[in-house]
């Protein structure tokens, strides 16, 4: 994309980055709240950021607007959730290149275990972590 952007248009606009991660990687499967997985979103991370400042193209640095896992609640619940919400959350402290996240959270049946609320507002037991 960048490549083509450039041949088209020129130097390449953006002043950084926003990009998501999940554990899901490319899987789908009943044990993916098991935190094993995170590595795996945090070095695709890694690399991601290694490409764009290879090509100095790293700018401000990244917005990690959507990470997490994906999962439905009738596999998980949000609580099960929460140690790896704990293993994003220090994996992303430590990359000086990541100047923002947030955890996905939705009120959508499909995936809602990642929720941070439930539909009454009561806060999940992942919406509690995420206030501390």
């Amino acid at each position: 994309v960048i490549d083509a952007y450039q041949a088209q248009y020129g130097a390449w606009p953006a002043a950084g980055w926003h990009v998501h991660g999940y554990s899901n990687r490319a899987v789908w499967v009943k044990d993916i709240p098991d935190v094993k997985y995170v590595p795996g979103a945090l070095a695709d991370l890694d690399a991601f950021i290694a490409y764009v400042r290879g090509r100095g193209l790293l700018g401000r640095g990244v917005v990690v607007s959507e990470y997490g896992v994906l999962s439905r609640k009738d596999w998980h619940i949000p609580a099960e959730l929460v140690p790896d919400f704990r293993a994003y959350r220090a994996g992303l402290a430590q990359r000086p290149a990541v100047l923002a996240t947030a955890w996905f959270s939705t009120y959508y049946l499909p995936l809602s275990a990642s929720d941070l609320l439930y539909q009454d507002g009561r806060l999940t037991a992942l919406g509690i972590e995420w206030r501390r």
